[in-house]
């Protein structure tokens, strides 16, 4: 009697580590799997952007301006209604996105130009409101 009791605790003690590490490999793989499918995510770029679609076709639309207008930039940033254009080698212009983008930067490329020939660099160029304000 007392040996069946004793292969019976064997059994159920092996059976739980069986379990345990079935349960532990099941663990691993799947949380594997989690990281792989987040990977996929964030490299395609499944990530929710606080960026509308709007915002940006009327970011394409205004660097696609500037190419036409000839206007070399670093960099454009979206702000919650207006733009940040960093201008290559002057200052910074603010373009509002409530207002007729072709003629905003129509502007900014007078205004550039004729800072150019008077040997004048801008820091800030701001066209939020009715007329441009300009900081040296």
């Amino acid at each position: 009697m007392r040996k069946r009791k004793k292969n019976n605790k064997r059994k159920k003690s092996r059976l739980r580590k069986k379990l345990l590490l079935v349960f532990l490999f099941l663990l691993i793989f799947l949380s594997s799997i989690l990281f792989v499918f987040m990977g996929f995510v964030i490299n395609n770029k499944f990530i929710i952007s606080p960026v509308t679609r709007q915002q940006v076709e009327k970011k394409i639309t205004l660097e696609q301006e500037l190419k036409k207008q000839k206007i070399e930039y670093s960099e454009i940033r979206i702000l919650q209604d207006y733009y940040i254009i960093e201008i290559k080698d002057n200052g910074v212009a603010l373009i509002s996105q409530n207002k007729a983008i072709k003629k905003q930067v129509a502007s900014l490329q007078l205004i550039i130009n004729r800072l150019t020939i008077e040997g004048k660099r801008f820091k800030k160029l701001d066209f939020r409101y009715d007329k441009p304000l300009i900081s040296f």
